[in-house]
């Protein structure tokens, strides 16, 4: 659940984490140093909230079933959708803009997005009943969205201070806070887990990480929450948050077809399976993802350097592919193995979809830096273009293919999907001239001879 927003660079307190670097106002001093700093900061403590989220979701899936994680994704499906139109783009535009925003245009954002955001937690709380009973869901799962639904509030109180950091490139402190929230919520569910809550554990314990992220934030980045309107400041804002915001949320309509069109026709179990398996192939892509909340403020503060984004663009996406297609590598040819060994044999009907998963990994790898790429230029319409292009593409294929050959064709249809990524390429090779393909033929070739080296052994 991610809410974003700014805060004050005036009226805030500062508090030293050990091994954070100072941020600097709006100039670019030392950016170069302030950017490999986020960097390492950011790897570090990510890798441990990736290793902790990876542990505690094996553990939970010996002890939970794919109907209780097919459910869960379905409310969250619910409770995100109303989060995808409460952000506006607000918190993108702050950090995308060239000077360092003032007070009053940080008030002003929070106050736009308070607006949404209330009118959204009331809704949730009214249509729980009504989301339950459509997907056939009992009383367990609307308490569960009433409880995602109080996270929201209790997350945008964060949202300031949280963006102010991340502008600044203040990832490690960051990270602290959400490694401390991801060890919230993964030994509060499991807890719960253990003593037979359901899928109540997942509300619970994401209404609990979610509270632990807001304080350290605050803590950290004091901010008092104030109130300011002004129409002509907002909607310049909006020129680029909303197609920013746009490709957010067409991408989560895209991603939304598992839980609500083969949730509705094939069931929750078939949910949970397609999200178990998409995990599974992911552990690649987390390795990668790491440095993700890095690129789009760096890739913004590197445009008046052009060689150095260059530089910095072209070293990202070479080390994504082959970082994610070496460790797909690994672990394919023996996922059965893995499968049965760590999470436990009510997953096996799931590993065929894996395989039709994996061929989107390296293509998926290239993405998050790319889009990055391209919104830190200003072009969010082209992001938000293609977005709508996969979006299509994913229904369009998905629908049919469920409905002939049951929930393995979603797999099928999420492979297909990856024949329009070369124009996806194109464009990105076009903004800051280095060359994709090359990189990702040189991965495939060399974690195809990986693999058949692991079966012929």
């Amino acid at each position: 659940m991610r809410l974003n927003l700014r805060t004050p660079q005036t009226a805030v307190g500062k508090v030293d984490v050990p091994g954070d670097t100072p941020a600097t106002g709006g100039t670019d001093s030392g950016l170069p140093k302030r950017i490999v700093t986020g960097m390492v900061a950011l790897g570090f403590r990510q890798a441990i909230v990736k290793a902790v989220s990876i542990v505690g979701g094996v553990i939970l899936a010996r002890i939970l079933s794919p109907s209780t994680f097919g459910a869960y994704a379905i409310v969250s499906f619910a409770v995100a959708a109303f989060t995808i139109v409460g952000d506006l783009g607000l918190a993108a535009s702050l950090i995308q803009q060239d000077h360092e925003p003032t007070e009053h245009e940080r008030r002003i954002a929070f106050t736009a997005q308070q607006m949404i955001l209330g009118l959204a937690t009331i809704l949730i709380l009214l249509l729980s009943p009504v989301v339950a009973s459509f997907f056939r869901m009992d009383d367990q799962a609307q308490l569960v969205l009433r409880l995602l639904a109080l996270g929201l509030i209790v997350s945008s109180l964060r949202t300031l201070p949280a963006t102010i950091m991340e502008r600044n490139l203040e990832f490690g402190r960051l990270a602290v806070a959400e490694a401390s929230q991801v060890v919230a919520f993964q030994v509060v569910a499991i807890a719960l887990a253990v003593h037979g809550y359901g899928i109540l554990s997942f509300g619970i314990a994401a209404l609990v990480g979610t509270s632990v992220n807001t304080v350290l934030v605050n803590w950290m980045r004091p901010w008092r929450p104030g109130w300011a309107w002004d129409r002509q400041y907002l909607v310049k804002i909006l020129r680029f948050g909303l197609p920013y915001q746009g490709s957010n949320a067409v991408s989560f309509i895209k991603d939304a077809i598992n839980p609500l069109f083969v949730g509705l026709l094939v069931g929750v179990a078939a949910v949970g399976n397609i999200g178990w398996a998409g995990t599974f192939v992911g552990y690649p892509i987390i390795v990668v993802t790491i440095l993700n909340r890095l690129y789009f403020p760096a890739f913004s503060r590197l445009r008046s350097r052009p060689d150095a984004l260059r530089i910095f663009a072209s070293a990202t996406l070479r080390w994504s592919v082959f970082v994610v297609v070496g460790l797909l590598a690994l672990l394919l040819p023996r996922a059965t193995f893995w499968t049965l060994e760590i999470f436990g044999p009510q997953w096996l009907p799931a590993v065929p979809m894996l395989y039709w998963l994996a061929i989107a990994m390296p293509f998926a790898a290239v993405a998050a830096p790319g889009l990055a790429i391209l919104n830190a230029h200003g072009r969010s319409r082209e992001v938000f273009f293609f977005t709508i292009v996969w979006m299509v593409a994913t229904w369009v294929l998905t629908v049919p293919a469920v409905a002939i050959m049951g929930w393995m064709g979603f797999g099928v249809a999420n492979a297909l999907v990856q024949l329009t990524n070369p124009f996806f390429f194109r464009r990105i090779q076009a903004c800051v001239r280095i060359p994709i393909w090359p990189g990702i033929t040189k991965a495939l070739v060399a974690g195809g001879l990986a693999s058949l080296s692991q079966l012929a052994v």
